[in-house]
C-alpha cells in the first residue's frame, strides 16, 4: 500500500493505531474493528487483501 507507514500489524486494542488506520484508509472506526474480528488478524497486509476481495476498498 503505498503512503502508509512501514508498520506491519496494528494494535487493535490502540485507539491511535484505529484512527490512523481509518483515516488512511477513509474507513470509519467501526468498520476497522469489524474488519479486524472478520479476519482475525491485525496484520496490515492481511486487513488490506480482504478488502479489496470484498471491494470494499477500491484504490
Amino acid at each position: 500500500m503505498t503512503g502508509v507507514s512501514k508498520k506491519k500489524t496494528i494494535n487493535p486494542f490502540s485507539k491511535k493505531d484505529l484512527m490512523w488506520l481509518a483515516k488512511e484508509w477513509k474507513l470509519k472506526v467501526s468498520e476497522i474493528k469489524d474488519l479486524l474480528g472478520v479476519t482475525g488478524s491485525s496484520q496490515i497486509e492481511v486487513l488490506e487483501n480482504h478488502l479489496r476481495k470484498t471491494g470494499l476498498w477500491n484504490k
